[in-house]
């Protein structure tokens, strides 16, 4: 154990070490001059110094203690100057980013933004307005206005993804422009940044990755294609968002007669479902903050009380009510039926997942009892399971069998209900 602790802390080091060098050597290849201006700096700094002391060791009378010191002066001076001028260099560096970190996240360029995807593709009419400025970052870049790794670290994610995801229109518009000979300067500098900022992403990863895993240009390529559809529709402002173009989620689930509550609805499986698999959303955290009490459910109608014994997850101090407390908006989970051998149960985020490999076309159901804590809750059970308990009540998380053999797919809310107890 110790030798494996100490082999892991030696790792971590090496590893960390591994980053601050490649750091270092990414410094340098962005044309950092910190360390030469250091070094001038000390040089000139120590070099006035030896003039001035040199002739006293050796009673050199090669200069006078005046000349000496007009010597030192100059020679310090010279050193603060060049280090303001890097001062200064670094502060116009930062504010010529600052001011294009604003222009990028301007209402105007965030439209502009937007209104350059349709259908999850590049809007070739719309798409220059966002590629102009990105060449023009580029171009400070190369110009040496803006560090290579202050624009790593600000718009290379949008640098690569915009030329990786808009390479045809690049062409098309070369092509449109010059259509006798498509003109290569067209966006140049941000084709010759693109491979240069996937490298620095790809060392610094690398670097900072402890799994000995090395990650090529290949994983970067596919990673953006996987991330392609995300991308998008984080550029695009959610009002413009048009449903149709988004990725539909997977279909898992539909209504359908019952086989377990005769005569009433049931949920069932549009496809195979694997064992842990997320099947819908289920209960937060949050919904058991937002209860209703019980004194406030003695005021509704009979109706009502019935819909929310139903289909309400209750607690001693109240029940979880539907959105905008709307019956006639139930989603489709609302419509899962007890069973005491479920297949359903519920994740530490509290959304229902399989428990056990789910067939297509079998019906979905969960034991009320992996949620519900409502101690006057009763119902007779007529599911015809090997272990059908024949009433559910709300006090049956509780007992000991049951928890014993359900504690893992109970809902997180009644887990950390048991906990008190333990």
């Amino acid at each position: 154990m110790v030798a494996r602790h100490q082999r892991n802390r030696i790792q971590q080091k090496a590893s960390e070490f591994c980053w601050r060098a490649r750091r270092w050597r990414a410094r340098q290849r962005l044309g950092s001059l910190n360390a030469i201006l250091y070094v001038i700096f000390f040089v000139l700094l120590v070099g006035g110094f030896i003039v001035v002391v040199t002739p006293l060791l050796y009673r050199s009378l090669c200069l006078q203690v005046s000349d000496r010191a007009v010597l030192f002066a100059g020679l310090l001076t010279g050193a603060i100057v060049w280090w303001q001028g890097h001062l200064i260099r670094r502060q116009m560096e930062l504010g010529t980013t600052v001011g294009l970190y604003s222009e990028w996240n301007s209402e105007e360029m965030l439209q502009t933004r937007g209104a350059a995807w349709l259908d999850n593709r590049p809007n070739p009419d719309k798409i220059e307005g966002v590629l102009e400025f990105l060449e023009k970052v580029s171009t400070f870049e190369k110009e040496g206005f803006i560090s290579r790794g202050l624009i790593w670290d600000t718009f290379g994610w949008y640098l690569w993804r915009y030329h990786f995801y808009c390479k045809n229109v690049i062409e098309e518009k070369r092509r449109e422009w010059t259509p006798a000979v498509p003109d290569p300067t067209l966006y140049q500098d941000l084709e010759r940044l693109y491979p240069k900022l996937v490298r620095m992403e790809l060392a610094e990863r690398n670097c900072r990755q402890s799994s000995g895993n090395v990650l090529t240009e290949a994983d970067i390529v596919r990673e953006l294609e996987e991330t392609k559809v995300k991308f998008i529709e984080g550029e695009i402002p959610e009002r413009d968002q048009n449903p149709m173009t988004k990725a539909a989620p997977k279909v898992r689930i539909e209504l359908g007669p019952s086989r377990i509550h005769k005569g009433g609805v049931g949920v069932f499986a549009v496809c195979d479902i694997e064992n842990g698999q997320k099947i819908c959303d289920g209960l937060s955290e949050d919904d058991f903050k937002d209860l209703v009490s019980w004194e406030q459910f003695e005021r509704y109608d009979t109706d009502l009380q019935k819909k929310i014994m139903a289909f309400c997850v209750g607690t001693p101090d109240g029940f979880v009510p539907p959105i905008d407390f709307d019956f006639n908006k139930l989603s489709i989970e609302w419509y899962l039926n007890h069973s005491c051998e479920g297949n359903c149960g519920f994740n530490d985020e509290g959304d229902f997942v399989a428990i056990g490999d789910v067939r297509e076309g079998e019906e979905l159901s969960y034991d009320y009892g992996l949620v519900e804590s409502n101690p006057r809750f009763s119902m007779e059970c007529t599911c015809g399971s090997r272990t059908c308990r024949h009433v559910i009540t709300g006090n049956d998380w509780k007992m000991r069998n049951f928890f014993l053999k359900n504690r893992e797919h109970m809902h997180p809310h009644l887990r950390r209900q048991l906990a008190k107890f333990s």
